[in-house]
């Protein structure tokens, strides 16, 4: 979407990393979203930009998203955090049994910057979901892909410890409502073909095969 003539000013609302104030001790950071622009200066010449501007404040409330979880804390993951994914993503075997090669410190880096045709940065939530000080889920979220209305999640895995206690399903049934607040009408994700669980996985959070190409294509209606 192109800055209309009529806004003098425009900066796409982004997350950004703030020290953070609370007992998890010094250099621990948090994640808010920021209302990066400011709607004083915005030069409005018309309605047409006015209904511009509220659309995209809609839009920035997305980055709500952030508070994804009742239970859990949420926060973007970053290169520091590489060897805490890797001790959640090393002990699934079934995963890279169906998903070679076997994930590797250097992998996990390429993944946090990996990005669909089109997209930036601004539109990835590479996620982590926290009991206290201990990473239970790791979750890739690109919003707006394939289309404007639908996120997609390119990755979700849980530490084996917190497997088949339903935890996995609690954290998605959040996400999901939380993007349907956001206006998203769908959400996608692909699974492994032969992989079967994964496959009961997102049978049971109420996710359909829409088609079937490298990867299995499911589909959530929201």
């Amino acid at each position: 979407m192109g800055t209309p003539p009529d806004v003098a000013v425009w900066c796409i609302c982004h997350v950004r990393r703030l020290p953070k104030v609370s007992q998890e001790g010094a250099g621990a950071a948090a994640y808010r979203s920021k209302r990066c622009w400011d709607i004083g200066r915005i030069q409005v010449a018309g309605t047409e930009s006015l209904n511009y501007a509220i659309s995209n404040e809609k839009e920035m409330r997305c980055m709500e998203i952030l508070k994804l979880s009742t239970k859990y804390k949420v926060r973007r993951l970053d290169k520091q955090d590489v060897d805490i994914i890797y001790d959640v993503s090393y002990p699934n075997a079934i995963f890279y049994q169906y998903h070679p090669p076997v994930v590797t410190r250097e992998s996990i880096l390429k993944d946090m910057e990996a990005l669909p045709p089109g997209k930036g940065e601004e539109d990835k939530l590479y996620l982590g979901f926290f009991e206290k000080e201990t990473l239970v889920a790791v979750m890739d979220l690109i919003l707006k892909f394939p289309e404007e209305e639908t996120a997609y999640i390119g990755l979700f895995m849980i530490d084996i410890k917190y497997q088949n206690k339903g935890i996995g399903s609690h954290i998605i049934e959040e996400v999901t409502e939380q993007l349907k607040l956001c206006g998203y009408l769908k959400v996608r994700l692909g699974v492994d073909k032969g992989n079967p669980q994964s496959f009961a996985f997102w049978t049971k959070n109420q996710f359909k095969v829409v088609a079937e190409k490298e990867y299995i294509i499911m589909e959530k209606k929201l």
